[in-house]
């Protein structure tokens, strides 16, 4: 939005100015927003990967400074700062710090095929959620 737009609308010149202004205000405030809460969302991430028994304290001992740029993937010394705080707090990660590549990757691999009907239950008929109730009624 520019200022002959909103003159083209109508506005008059000051007013134009103002809401202009406001406008772009609030456009900034919400940049930051979404890049501040990107940043936290992508600091939470690594460290639960690396291991924190406790997110917000390692947030509260991580010796790093965000620039407040966007940016892709991870900000630039982010992991650095994560390994390092790793190896300089282990008791804040499982393992007590040890450090390796190796990560747990868990794949949902589905659910088996319903069995042959029974008479009173045939599994072929049902959604999921209806197999899901009826388990929770049989085995609970």
């Amino acid at each position: 939005m520019d200022i002959d737009y909103l003159l083209s609308l109508g506005i008059e010149g000051e007013r134009a100015d103002a809401l202009l202004e406001a406008v772009n205000s609030e456009l900034e405030a919400a940049e930051k927003r979404r890049v501040s809460d990107k940043y936290s969302s992508t600091l939470d991430g690594l460290l639960k990967s690396a291991g924190a028994l406790n997110v917000k304290a390692a947030r509260a001992v991580l010796n790093y400074n965000f620039d407040g740029n966007d940016f892709d993937g991870i900000p630039d010394g982010l992991d650095e700062a994560v390994t390092l705080l790793k190896l300089e707090a282990p008791y804040l990660f499982e393992g007590g710090g040890e450090i390796s590549d190796e990560r747990e990757i868990y794949t949902f691999v589905g659910i088996s095929p319903a069995e042959a009907c029974d008479g009173e239950v045939c599994g072929e008929d049902m959604t999921y959620s209806e197999f899901m109730r009826r388990s929770k009624k049989t085995y609970s």
